[in-house]
């Protein structure tokens, strides 16, 4: 507790999760927890960074502060936690996020169930993609496109942002501003409801 890890340029492989409740220093390898029970996830109350090699979690992460590189990570359940940064690499979360502040980089993010995230949540600075409700305490867009699909009639909350595509039937919850263009797929319908929808560069 309260010891750091540093691998250096050596791999490293949890094949039953891994706990940090110090300091995992990943910056230059392969991490890979990939565990073999429900109970085998990156989990802990300390903080790890991870630079160019691959993250591949086959649970979920609730470590308290994650910094990513340009490395790709892939979560195939939630992710939890204090705080996340992403970096250039791509970012993946099949489950939920309710990181209680989530900060997008350059790198692509798809994450396939619901954000939640409390104090609020940053998109990548490229694309986002969001499949079940988005409803975060607050929402920067980052000058990115954000895309919702996969899971018809979840809810978005009303905040402004750049370029948005609806691709399944969602429902706003809030107004929305959009500075760049809005585009509603062939199938998917958006439902206003009593909320305002200004889409400035047209829709």
């Amino acid at each position: 507790s309260g010891a750091t890890l540093t691998t250096g340029t050596n791999a490293l492989t949890a094949n039953a999760g891994l706990t940090a409740n110090g300091t995992l220093d990943a910056t230059s390898q392969v991490v890979t927890v990939d565990p073999t029970a429900v109970t085998g996830n990156l989990s802990g109350s300390g903080s790890a960074s991870f630079g160019a090699g691959a993250l591949t979690v086959t649970g979920s992460c609730s470590l308290a502060t994650v910094t990513a590189g340009a490395g790709t990570i892939d979560i195939d359940g939630d992710l939890s936690g204090t705080a996340f940064t992403a970096g250039a690499g791509a970012l993946t979360v099949n489950g939920n996020v309710s990181t209680a502040t989530f900060t997008g980089g350059a790198g692509a993010i798809d994450i396939d169930g619901a954000v939640t995230s409390a104090t609020g949540f940053t998109a990548s600075s490229t694309t986002t993609a969001v499949g079940a409700n988005f409803t975060p305490g607050a929402f920067t867009h980052n000058s990115g496109s954000i895309t919702f699909d996969t899971t018809d009639g979840s809810s978005i909350g009303g905040f402004a942002f750049n370029t948005v595509t609806v691709s399944a039937n969602k429902t706003m919850t809030g107004d929305w501003t959009c500075a760049g263009l809005l585009t509603i797929d062939s199938g998917a319908t958006l439902t206003t409801g009593t909320n305002a929808l200004t889409a400035n560069a047209g829709l």
